[in-house]
């Protein structure tokens, strides 16, 4: 890098520290005569104005693009990020302050997929084989029993981690719908009535296991058929026949398994009933002097607020997608390179994103996360002598486990609050993996007509949770039920 005091006349060599590497962009702050750079395959450095040593404002990975990603959801601080350009997988386990090279697994390019209660899992789509899996954090791949095929797509729900399912591309290029029920090692091919066109993405409604949208096409850009299944991918029945040529992204919602969202990197589509009717969403930015608008390359709903989106460009919607604003929240170390777009976004955890930025590396906002009710529930058992309530919630807190203090269930028409736990006493399954739960006794002869409530958590600091929206149940005997 060089440097002219005298209008160009001549240049001063200087920056060694950046080791001859190509400047992509330089600015200047106005006011304050501090620079920033950005070298290629590098994150961004900063000069304070006077000095001629370039100070580094990144953690280390950086190249020319990173995507996919994937957060563990009970450990913010593990985080896994593909470098498709070197075909690499990196991990880092302090938040990204270092980053280790995995085992290569030869096919992770496409979607990567943590085990929500349990982090040591985790599977990887991309080329062919087919899916790898990790039972060790990453340290090592595996491939299991399956098809060859270029799988593009893996979605599992908090409710049921355990059920997966895949969207392959098969050799031929027709594509087929992949159900696994233990995470991975065995995998079923689902028939959906429109089995080998062309196969882009499939996802399970985060709040209802047995709820899976697809999105499947032919090939040379005729109309994409938008699938869905109620009964976990035994039946299918096709809810949109004449869609976009194809879909870059299938979201449903966090809290609301008829609420999803759809786009093909240009006009945002949602639909409030399952996909049966949809409206177009506008993409301009309010809060910009042009109006622009953005590409949808990427669009997440936060499990903290429904209403809040992200969208590609740091593009942030508070109403569920009606207006759109320029929203950079608390980005550590890229302010002054704003705006940006972005390859991926995460929203776990909380209403501020964890992003990748396109040929820049992983970016993550700083925050004290409240924790966050992924998904909750009630169902009723019953036996010859009592009925049951039990009561279940998978909470989690990009701060850790360990920051959870309490997580209760709250019936406000009476008054009354029941803990629930994760000690693995209390139908919890397994202590410590972030599924609370508690079971309530009903008196001999009770049935219940009416159970309004809700679940919240609390943190050690005394931040709470948004509540998990109203659960209304209705028609709960003796008898049982769900």
């Amino acid at each position: 890098m060089s440097r002219s005091a005298d209008e160009g006349q001549t240049w001063i060599r200087f920056g060694s520290e950046l080791l001859d590497t190509k400047i992509l962009e330089i600015i200047t702050e106005a006011g304050t005569g501090r620079c920033w750079c950005r070298p290629e395959s590098l994150g961004p450095y900063v000069k304070e104005a006077g000095q001629d040593t370039w100070v580094r404002r990144h953690k280390g990975l950086f190249s020319q693009e990173v995507t996919p990603f994937c957060v563990d959801p009970q450990d913010a601080a593990r985080v896994y990020a593909v470098v498709p350009s070197l075909g690499l997988l990196f991990r880092t386990r302090d938040a990204g302050e270092s980053w280790d090279i995995t085992q290569n697994p030869g096919s992770v390019y496409e979607a990567l997929l943590v085990h929500i209660r349990q982090g040591n899992q985790l599977l990887g789509a991309g080329g062919y084989p087919g899916i790898s899996h990790s039972t060790d954090y990453g340290e090592t791949w595996g491939t299991p029993p399956q098809p060859a095929a270029l799988f593009l797509s893996l979605s599992s729900s908090p409710f049921r981690p355990d059920r997966v399912i895949a969207c392959a591309m098969m050799p031929s290029g027709g594509g087929v719908l992949f159900r696994s029920e233990d995470f991975r090692n065995s995998w079923k091919p689902l028939t959906t009535g429109f089995d080998w066109l062309y196969g882009t993405t499939a996802v399970i409604a985060p709040s209802d296991p047995d709820r899976i949208y697809a999105g499947l096409g032919p090939w040379f850009n005729q109309a994409t058929i938008l699938l869905r299944s109620d009964d976990g991918g035994e039946h299918w029945r096709a809810v949109q026949t004449e869609l976009s040529p194809y879909f870059q992204q299938l979201i449903v919602d966090p809290q609301d398994e008829n609420t999803l969202y759809w786009h093909s990197g240009g006009k945002i589509r949602k639909s409030a009933d399952g996909g049966l009717t949809y409206e177009i969403l506008p993409t301009h930015l309010r809060n910009v002097p042009s109006g622009a608008c953005f590409s949808a390359n990427d669009i997440e709903v936060s499990s903290y607020d429904q209403m809040v989106l992200y969208a590609d460009g740091l593009a942030r919607s508070s109403d569920g997608g009606y207006t759109w604003d320029l929203h950079s929240g608390d980005l550590d170390e890229i302010q002054a390179l704003l705006p940006v777009r972005c390859n991926a976004i995460n929203v776990l955890g909380g209403p501020h994103p964890l992003i990748t930025i396109a040929t820049s590396g992983l970016f993550r906002t700083t925050d004290d996360f409240v924790p966050v009710v992924l998904a909750g529930g009630v169902r009723c058992t019953s036996s010859s002598l009592e009925a049951t309530l039990e009561f279940g919630a998978v909470v989690a807190d990009r701060d850790g486990l360990s920051d959870l203090a309490d997580v209760w269930v709250r019936f406000s028409e009476y008054g009354i609050e029941l803990p629930l736990f994760d000690d693995g006493l209390h139908w919890d399954e397994r202590a410590c993996d972030g599924y609370y739960a508690q079971q309530v006794p009903l008196p001999t002869g009770v049935e219940i007509n009416n159970l309004p409530f809700t679940i919240t958590a609390m943190d050690l600091f005394g931040q709470y949770a948004g509540t998990w929206p109203f659960f209304q149940v209705t028609s709960l005997s003796r008898d049982g039920g769900e």
